[in-house]
């Protein structure tokens, strides 16, 4: 999926369901499942890729330092906002005059941040699952107590 699928993905995620009263999001019942579970098994809630994966990114985003190109991805992608009612509500609400040239620009070094995030979140995943077999292989289990970090990067160096 390229940035802009996922970026579009999300907001279609955050946002259901749509108007149907009582009706709990799929991602809250997977958190109340995941919430109530003893830790050792997977909740009974199946997550579809799509859905996991939208998650994925509103969780980069609430991981974003900066607050102004957060709220232009919010409000673009999951509140369905043109870009001329973005640069009034970030006006109105935020105190942000945003001028209309530098709209598109903007939106490109948010989205641009948003993806170093993902690419972050990412590479943090790698490094802990390596860390995994690296550290105790025998064991299978991650304790960052007993890991240095001249056996980590040995253990990264190829040779």
């Amino acid at each position: 999926m390229t940035l802009e699928e996922r970026l579009d993905n999300w907001g279609r995620v955050v946002r259901s369901p749509k108007y149907q009263r009582g009706v709990c999001a799929l991602w809250a019942k997977w958190y109340v499942a995941l919430r109530t579970s003893r830790g050792d098994d997977e909740p009974n809630v199946k997550i579809p890729v799509e859905d996991r994966d939208a998650w994925e990114v509103e969780r980069a985003w609430s991981l974003m330092p900066a607050h102004t190109p957060k709220w232009l991805l919010k409000y673009h992608y999951v509140w369905g906002m043109s870009l001329d009612q973005i640069r009034i509500r970030m006006a109105k609400t935020h105190g942000v005059r945003l001028h209309k040239s530098q709209m598109e620009v903007l939106m490109c070094d948010a989205r641009s941040r948003l993806s170093r995030e993902l690419i972050r979140m990412t590479s943090h995943k790698v490094i802990d699952t390596a860390a995994i077999f690296v550290v105790n292989p025998g064991e299978g289990s991650y304790n960052p107590s007993q890991m240095t970090d001249c056996r980590f990067e040995r253990a990264l160096t190829p040779g």
